[in-house]
This record gives C-alpha cells, structure tokens and sequence, in this order.
C-alpha cells in the first residue's frame, strides 16, 4: 500500500489543511507536503511518547490535550503559544475537545468543561452533567455532546445549559460527524445514528456499523 511519509513510529492524530498534513508522531509534530512529501517542519513537543492525545486544528492554530494538559500551537511553525494544566488526575483529565472562533471547549471526566477564550485565554468552567462526555462538536449557536452513558446533549454555548438531551443507548458515544443538517453519532455499541440537529431526533441508525463497514471494505478489495 502506498503512504505517504515513512515517520518511524505511531501516529497518534493528523490534521489535513491546505496543502500540508500535521501530524503527532511520538514526542513531535510533524508537517508533511501532500504533493513532495517533505517534512517540512518537525519539532519536539512532549517530553515522552503517548497514546491517547488528541489534535484538532483550525487556520491558524493547533490544539492538543495529553492528559490533564492543553497546548495551543501555531499552525506554521509550531510555536508554543500556551499551555495549561486543566486537571489533576484520573477524575479531572481532558476527555473532548473542540473549538469555534471565539472560544476552545474542553470535556472534563465526570461532566464538566472548561472553556479557554482564544484571545485573553481567561478560563471558566461549568458542571453540565454527571456523565463524562468523550465527543464534542460545535454548531452555530451551540455544543454538541456524546456522554459515556450513551446520551446526547445539545448545549447553549453562552451558558453550557442543556437544551435538548437524546438517549441513542447505554453505552459511550465516542465520536461525532456533523454534515449540514444532519449529525451522525457512533457508539461503543456498534451502532451508527443519523440524528437531525433541527429536531434532535433520530432519522435513521444501523446496528453493527463496524461489522458492516469491515464487509463493505472486503467486497471492495
């Protein structure tokens, strides 16, 4: 199969922006031509390997949370523009992120988030629920949630206040895909939901998405 960059080791998140692709690869982040190839920038960031970071990006930014910490890098050099300590330990660490114009969103385990003004970078936090919540989104007005209890939460950006809430199952919703209109929401359970934002109510949803995706990907070899 043919790749792109041979970087030697695990990566662990990828941005695609432009012409370039960014990428955590053990301690560094890299950025790759699409067309070249070439490394173009790489540079050291954390001071050991990890598994479970997370990176989102947007024009002029990248955003990443490794445990309890938030870093904000720019988007051209890597520069180090911040970085915050939000939790603790094992019942305070980062569970989702996303950001909008204005503001970077971070879950907290057992249902809180913290929220980081882009410019002053001043933070508030607010309890939304007892659930932790792994899966963030925004959409215009509001925050979009996935909860380890399998709920879906839509939140009053201004407040974090829950306006609607949908029950897709018992189990974590661990990713979320918002096209147009419609949100597209994936559990721990296997199950894939079409969810219309307008109405917050379920379109359509196939059980066994993953198995179902495994034998759409054979019948295509």
């Amino acid at each position: 199969m043919e790749h792109v960059a041979e970087l030697g080791g695990i990566v662990t998140g990828f941005h695609v922006t432009g012409q370039c692709i960014d990428c955590m690869c053990g301690k560094k982040l890299l950025k790759i031509d699409k067309t070249s190839r070439n490394i173009l920038c790489q540079k050291t960031v954390f001071g050991k390997d990890g598994l479970s970071r997370k990176l989102i990006a947007d024009d002029d930014r990248i955003y990443i949370y490794d445990f309890c910490t938030l870093y904000v890098l720019g988007q051209k050099d890597y520069e180090l523009l911040g970085k915050w300590q939000l939790g603790n330990d094992l019942s305070s660490d980062i569970c989702g992120m996303t950001v909008d114009d204005e503001t970077i969103y971070c879950s907290i385990r057992n249902g809180k988030v913290i929220t980081l003004d882009k410019q002053s970078y001043r933070q508030k936090e607010f309890t939304v629920s007892g659930s932790s919540m792994w899966s963030l989104q925004t959409y215009g007005l509001y925050l979009i949630g996935g909860t380890v209890e399998g709920e879906l939460l839509l939140l009053d950006k201004r407040t974090l206040s829950i306006e609607k809430n949908l029950v897709l199952g018992k189990k974590n919703i661990g990713s979320l895909h918002i096209d147009g209109e419609a949100l597209y929401a994936a559990g721990h359970d296997g199950k894939l939901y079409k969810i219309s934002i307008r109405s917050f109510e379920i379109q359509a949803s196939v059980k066994k998405a993953h198995k179902i995706g495994r034998a759409s990907c054979r019948e295509r070899v």
